[in-house]
């Protein structure tokens, strides 16, 4: 209900929300440290850094939520004393920052195929007869990942398949 209660107000679109639990069972002295019990989420909420849900299972520790949430502001934290920006351990990179240089505005991870996230809407400079260059892009990245894996054929005769409008 915070979220939903959240999103109705003005400061909403300029917010990031960042929610971390606290980890469960104390141990003391001898006893055995129930791992388990020390796994805790951590939430990133926000439409100004985060435009579609998605899970990393990075594991990290509450030093790290800083150098995250600057990374995703597109001020990175150099040092490894305070913690790690857990996305770009991933390989994303920022590559694109808003005019101002305050928000990320195009995220990728350069060794992926085509793993691409922008804040951006390339729809809107699209037509059917002139695509936006990131969509040409794409369709370049998914041919030669099908031809590279020797699925190009049986991926042009689905094509064939298809109903014609």
């Amino acid at each position: 209900r915070f979220f939903q209660a959240a999103r109705k107000e003005a400061f909403w679109t300029n917010t990031i929300f960042v929610v971390v639990a606290d980890h469960g069972a104390r141990v003391y002295g001898q006893q055995r440290i129930p791992i388990r019990s020390y796994e805790i989420p951590l939430l990133i909420a926000g439409p100004a850094v985060v435009k579609s849900p998605s899970r990393v299972s990075q594991l990290g520790s509450s030093l790290d939520v800083s150098p995250t949430i600057l990374g995703l502001l597109a001020r990175p934290c150099e040092t490894m004393f305070f913690g790690r920006d857990l996305l770009q351990s991933h390989g994303m990179r920022f590559t694109g920052l808003s005019p101002d240089g305050r928000l990320v505005e195009i995220a990728e991870i350069p060794d992926h195929p085509f793993y691409l996230g922008t804040q951006y809407h390339p729809e809107f400079k699209s037509r059917p007869n002139r695509p936006h260059p990131l969509f040409i892009s794409f369709i370049d990245a998914a041919v030669s990942f099908a031809r590279s894996n020797g699925r190009a054929a049986e991926a042009a005769s689905r094509l064939q398949e298809l109903p014609t409008l």
